[in-house]
């Protein structure tokens, strides 16, 4: 009876797997966003998914936010040496046409880390070398509000999406900022955004082996729940 409960669940799987083959998916890519600085808001207008096409089931979300960028500082002691930490970051949102987050990411890159920290000397000027970062999801959604809101009425229909970014950098003097000590810092990040509408095609019919499978499947579920209960 057991090999029967098993062989049965095989089945329904295997056919739910083949059900699943037929599931399309379209990418959209949009164009980079490049920020001259790291606080920013843009928007992205794409394509929604066309009905004509079939039933959307899901909607992925592959979204990126990279920083870049350099740190100056200027050490205006007469004689005191100065020690340093700085990271360049950001929060970078993906949003709804009414300004819900879909999807944030916090690209973040730090220089002159304890206990190694950054030692600038006195009356010095130090700038770092080009640093960088990257933060990259994939958001997944199947509710309800989120497929009617993506799913268009006509053919061409198009969605806006805002893309807000604010930098949240910071720099920190292990010793105290004496003698007029100046960090500048000039940083930059880039969003970008693939979106993946996954459907079942309009004219969808299970293949006859699906079907078969899950025939041969449900059958043999019926007949140990019976036998279960006689027992």
């Amino acid at each position: 009876m057991k090999n029967l409960v098993a062989v049965a669940v095989l089945l329904l799987v295997v056919s739910s797997f083949a059900a699943a083959d037929d599931i399309k998916a379209i990418h959209y890519v949009a164009p980079t966003i490049n920020g001259v600085t790291s606080t920013w808001s843009d928007t992205w207008t794409l394509p929604k998914f066309n009905p004509a096409l079939g039933t959307l089931d899901s909607i992925d979300f592959i979204f990126k936010g990279a920083l870049a960028g350099t740190g100056s500082v200027t050490n205006n002691h007469k004689t005191r040496g100065l020690d340093l930490t700085f990271n360049f970051a950001a929060n970078v949102t993906l949003q709804r046409p009414d300004t819900s987050t879909v999807a944030t990411r916090t690209p973040y890159v730090e220089f002159g880390t304890a206990p190694d920290y950054l030692y600038v000397p006195a009356q010095t000027t130090w700038t770092s070398p080009l640093l960088t970062a990257a933060d990259m999801s994939i958001t997944s959604t199947t509710l309800g509000t989120d497929l009617t809101l993506f799913t268009g009425i006509n053919p061409g229909d198009t969605i806006t999406l805002p893309v807000i970014s604010v930098d949240t950098s910071d720099d920190t003097y292990r010793n105290p900022n004496l003698g007029g000590n100046v960090f500048i810092e000039s940083s930059g990040n880039t969003a970008d955004l693939t979106i993946v509408y996954r459907y079942h095609a309009a004219n969808f019919i299970p293949e006859p082996g699906s079907l078969a499978l899950m025939g041969l499947g449900l059958p043999m579920l019926g007949l140990w729940f019976r036998r279960r209960r006689k027992s």
